[in-house]
């Protein structure tokens, strides 16, 4: 466990006995458009409660999303490795989970604010598209920044994609997107990510490693069991992590410096079945 989590842990490990509602959050509800980097300065910043938040609630906004970005969908559909796309769709729920919630960062002084519409917008499609590298498609392939690290190489894809098929985007939208994913495996100790990027990134890591991967208990105050329990339910992982680490294999043969080696993360810890099973809500 990393040694800033200790005193963070031990005073928002109550957090998870609270039982309240979901947030009332509509299209016009802000958000800090910028946010402590570290999990463990969010927790010291920010009370969170693991809210229960029907997976009908989440599912219905997914699918909004889904139908305005009908393009990218199927774009990265055709393109990331089955389960892994699974994956993608997962964490589009947590995150909107996380929204609904209660704690994430709002209204914070002196810092710009981004609307639930516009952040859930570009959460989408990051997430969507985030492991676009994690691929063998012929046209992925065939892009000139194939032979980068896979979260470089998808966030180039996602960029051009982007630009062709929804030029409405302005370059804040699309940069904000594109370096999202160019990020969210590399881990920072200080400094501020875009709410974009943080959900980003905790969501993979959550789907991946659980509620523990930075300590016993560390995503418990985020993430609601049963919320949790019904996205599985409804996006099984079936055979994810065998997928993933497979090509995970791959990338480290032919890029022995690819992006992912740096990481303290260690896929030997990864869900293999499911995240909620020794948990109760």
């Amino acid at each position: 466990m990393a040694p800033i989590f200790k005193n963070s842990l031990l005073i928002f490990g109550l957090g998870v006995a609270f039982c309240v509602r979901a947030q009332n959050i509509t299209a016009n509800s802000t958000f800090d458009a910028f946010v402590p980097t570290t999990v463990a300065q969010m927790l010291l910043s920010n009370v969170f409660q693991p809210t229960y938040v029907p997976f009908t609630t989440i599912h219905s906004t997914y699918l909004e999303l889904q139908s305005n970005f009908e393009s990218t969908f199927v774009f990265s559909q055709n393109i990331t490795l089955p389960q892994t796309f699974k994956h993608s769709e997962r964490m589009v729920h947590y995150g909107l989970a996380l929204l609904y919630s209660a704690g994430f960062p709002r209204n914070t002084p002196g810092v710009a604010q981004i609307s639930f519409a516009e952040l859930s917008r570009r959460f989408y499609l990051a997430a969507i598209m985030h492991d676009l590298g994690i691929t063998n498609n012929t046209e992925a392939l065939a892009h000139p920044a194939h032979a980068m690290s896979f979260e470089l190489w998808g966030a180039f894809m996602a960029y051009d994609h982007l630009h062709e098929s929804h030029p409405e985007l302005d370059a804040a939208q699309v940069g904000d997107v594109a370096e999202s994913i160019a990020l969210h495996t590399t881990q920072y100790f200080q400094g501020n990510s875009s709410a974009t990027g943080w959900l980003l990134q905790n969501t993979a890591v959550f789907d991946i490693f659980g509620y523990d991967v930075y300590g016993p208990g560390s995503f418990d105050p985020f993430w609601n069991t049963q919320t949790v329990a019904e996205i599985e339910q409804a996006f099984p992982r079936d055979t994810f992590i065998a997928e993933f680490t497979a090509d995970f294999a791959k990338e480290e043969a032919l890029k022995p410096n690819c992006i992912f080696t740096h990481s303290f993360f260690d896929l030997a810890d990864a869900k293999i079945s499911t995240i909620v099973p020794s948990k109760t809500s």
